[in-house]
């Protein structure tokens, strides 16, 4: 019998209206055979598991209780409401159509969860297993939505819940594959409810639409268009985007934005410091943050090879959000910080930090100035700091590297 991990609910991060989850596919596009609490609670396991297959990769057996699951689900659950909803769980099945090594369609089943062993007491400490498909996804999965963790908790109605998380995984290019309205039917599982196209649209569609965009912590907004099939409706497809408010949430104006975006220029490399990615960072700024524009510029230096392409790359990467990946791993890393102490990455990019390093810099001897560029030269030919990063920031990882935290 697997060992029973005792938890701390303070190391379990904060959920704050940014915090998501890149859930697989295998399960966020799956057929909708689940309840409301059920699909839930499939998010918030999935999300704890996440969190402690992060610590140990060869975790198999994950543990949570009655506490933890009712915090990212937002349900207030009981000991026998969530033994059903496990019970449940373990019942419901995933299938993955695929094409085997020898060229043949090949048909792979599992349940959802594998296995609970449950504690019959109040705080029911429980431990559960995933199917090794499955697992395997739960950190790095190779296709995935990213799922907005206070969504999960504001959602009423499981079809609600069900297109959210379909229309999220198609965010990046803003409208759904055609769907027809009996795909619709088997994908929501709905069998021979709502026969009627006008009673589905209604108690479904118009439902889910009206939830989610009337909802101000639901970050996107969805429409869709009927398509028909002679004189019937034969099709659907959905229109997706993030809310006006999502964008502007926490954007500066004025003179304060003019501020930042010089700073965010000074992150770029000092050949491509111009006045056009000056206008390009200060238009994002009008409708995203900071963050944003940090995170996508570091995911350009990571990814982009050619510095001459760094401009282009740069201006896709913001237009597409290719750093909203590493963005996210950021402002989990901060949370951390935040209850547990400790120093940020160093290969972060942090204009702040480059600031308040550079006064620091300015103001040590010349024999100290001397000692830091020699490390820095040590640093940049040995790959450690990369070349092309402006001075100010390569002055400060390196002061960094030399265990100099301010």
């Amino acid at each position: 019998m697997p060992q029973r991990t005792q938890r701390n609910d303070q190391l379990l991060p904060w959920i704050t209206p940014e915090t998501e989850y890149r859930k697989s596919h295998l399960v966020s596009l799956m057929q909708y055979s689940l309840s409301l609490a059920e699909a839930k609670a499939v998010t918030g396991l999935m999300y704890l598991a996440s969190l402690q297959y992060e610590e140990n990769p060869n975790r198999i057996v994950f543990s949570s209780n009655l506490k933890e699951v009712s915090k990212v689900t937002g349900v207030t659950y009981h000991y026998e409401s969530l033994r059903a909803v496990l019970a449940g769980l373990r019942g419901k099945e995933v299938t993955l159509n695929y094409v085997g090594k020898h060229a043949e369609y090949r048909e792979r089943s599992m349940n959802i969860i594998a296995e609970t062993d449950i504690a019959k007491q109040d705080g029911m400490d429980f431990t559960y297993q995933f199917p090794e498909t499955i697992r395997q996804q739960l950190l790095e999965p190779d296709y995935f939505t990213l799922i907005r963790l206070m969504t999960v908790l504001e959602l009423s109605s499981k079809y609600s819940y069900a297109i959210y998380e379909y229309c999220k995984s198609y965010i990046g290019v803003g409208v759904t594959e055609i769907r027809t309205i009996e795909g619709w039917r088997g994908f929501l599982c709905l069998g021979n409810e709502y026969p009627v196209f006008a009673e589905l649209e209604r108690n479904v569609f118009k439902k889910a639409k009206d939830e989610i965009n009337g909802n101000p912590n639901i970050e996107i907004e969805i429409d869709y268009k009927k398509i028909r099939d002679g004189k019937k409706i034969g099709a659907l497809q959905f229109m997706v985007k993030l809310k006006a408010r999502q964008l502007s949430a926490g954007t500066p104006d004025g003179a304060e934005q003019g501020k930042i975006a010089e700073s965010l220029l000074g992150l770029l490399p000092e050949k491509v410091q111009t006045d056009k990615n000056r206008e390009l960072l200060a238009r994002y700024l009008e409708h995203t943050t900071a963050h944003y524009c940090v995170a996508n510029i570091q995911y350009t230096y990571e990814h982009c090879k050619q510095d001459k392409a760094f401009s282009s790359y740069l201006a896709k990467a913001l237009q597409d959000d290719w750093g909203h990946e590493l963005r996210k791993r950021r402002e989990t890393d901060e949370q951390f910080r935040s209850m547990k102490g400790g120093h940020p990455r160093i290969s972060d990019l942090d204009p702040v930090a480059d600031q308040v390093y550079g006064q620091a810099f300015d103001m040590a001897t010349e024999t100290r100035r001397q000692e830091i560029r020699l490390e820095m030269d040590r640093k940049v030919l040995s790959g450690t700091i990369r070349k092309n990063l402006p001075l100010a920031t390569k002055i400060r990882q390196t002061m960094q590297y030399m265990e100099v935290w301010l």
